[in-house]
């Protein structure tokens, strides 16, 4: 809705002809003695345009305080939708982000966004990043088919554990790629889990930079 703002130079040009029209019907008087006609003084017009201008500035407020409140009242789906999250049934939201990180500045990161690094908790959110973390590569061709979740192994190698501190190591839907987990390469530092365009897992050495997925719950 679009709200007419009435210039203030207008109303000076309204009170100046009110004036004008006074002085001159005033004159007129003086030589017509039959006219009777009485006008408001200046400091009457004056208290009106200040009661007229009060109002303006309350409605002025009423309006801006419902703008405020229906901007509030859009949901929480919208919000996130239009921060570029993906919204699949059952999982919650996920987001990519392809500027890289180490996994403990992804982590990081998700948390200064009111999120969390993705914990994968079903076969089916694993493979569903997997599709995603694939449909972006192939829009973005210089995007690696690798991203961070939140899983590792910082307390205990071999020892799977998410964000929440939850212990996986009996977790069916941990499926890893082929050759993983390898902790070769990783012997002397800890392992960090990261997904592949196929929705499987690989370790890779936590100091790794990659994309990684944000997650916000249902």
């Amino acid at each position: 809705m679009r709200i007419l703002q009435v210039p203030m130079f207008v109303f000076a040009i309204c009170l100046t002809s009110v004036y004008f029209v006074t002085s001159v019907e005033g004159a007129d008087s003086a030589v017509n003695a039959s006219s009777s006609l009485s006008y408001p003084s200046f400091k009457a017009l004056d208290s009106s345009f200040e009661n007229i201008m009060s109002k303006v500035q309350s409605i002025k407020a009423k309006i801006a305080k419902t703008l405020n409140e229906t901007s509030s009242n859009r949901t929480r789906h919208e919000l996130l939708l239009e921060e570029g999250y993906n919204f699949t049934a059952g999982m919650g939201y996920h987001k990519l982000h392809t500027v890289k990180q180490d996994w403990y500045g992804a982590l990081r990161f998700c948390q200064r966004g009111g999120a969390h690094l993705a914990a994968i908790a079903s076969s089916n959110e694993r493979s569903a990043l997997g599709k995603m973390l694939k449909q972006r590569g192939q829009l973005e061709s210089q995007t690696e088919e690798v991203a961070y979740v939140g899983i590792h192994d910082y307390c205990k190698k071999g020892s799977w554990i998410n964000v929440y501190f939850d212990v996986l190591d009996s977790a069916e839907y941990l499926q890893w790629e082929v050759g993983s987990p390898n902790y070769v390469q990783t012997s002397e530092v800890p392992n960090c889990v990261a997904v592949n365009g196929n929705g499987l897992l690989m370790n890779l050495s936590c100091t790794r930079k990659l994309p990684f997925f944000c997650k916000v719950g249902m």
